[in-house]
């Protein structure tokens, strides 16, 4: 879903930030279902597992302005 998300905002010619922080958020926040059965705990290793991975995406992006 990441990759996929991260493919088409590189096919936009405007919003590439807007459209990653709106499929990023959507993506967050259905995963967070899953996680609150963990209670805070899962939610939180979940948001950080979320920005340790979206990070070199992100930093790719950035390379190729």
């Amino acid at each position: 879903m990441g990759a996929w998300l991260a493919i088409v905002a590189a096919r936009q010619e405007r919003g590439r930030v807007e459209f990653l922080a709106g499929g990023a958020a959507v993506a967050a926040l259905t995963a967070s279902l899953g996680c609150t059965l963990a209670g805070a705990g899962g939610v939180v290793g979940m948001a950080l597992g979320t920005v340790l991975a979206g990070t070199p995406v992100w930093l790719a992006s950035r390379a190729q302005r």
